[in-house]
């Protein structure tokens, strides 16, 4: 029972293991991906509502491109998730305060 108790448990635990590391491994992956909150919190500004809504999406995804080519250079990445965050909290331009 002994001989058999043992080499089941330890292949359990291996296997919680692995499957651990892979998750964590995911995890890491997707977090590299968030943006960060710049020191100076300057949201990108767009002339018009259809001009975000046209842009927005297809810039936050150039940069995460750019974050994979550049995965080693972790100073180069921080300066890209501060670009994800200023589209991701991008704003319109009020007009009628120009005026």
């Amino acid at each position: 029972m002994k001989k058999i108790l043992f080499p089941a448990l330890l292949v359990l635990s291996m296997s919680a293991y692995s499957q651990s590391e892979k998750k964590n491994q995911q995890k890491i992956q997707d977090d590299i991906f968030t943006g960060l909150k710049p020191e100076n919190p300057t949201p990108v500004v767009f002339n018009s509502e259809e001009e975000l809504n046209n842009k927005k999406a297809f810039k936050i995804e150039n940069i995460k491109n750019q974050i994979r080519e550049n995965i080693n250079d972790t100073a180069k990445v921080r300066l890209l998730r501060y670009e994800i965050w200023r589209f991701e909290n991008a704003i319109v331009q009020d007009n009628k305060s120009n005026k």
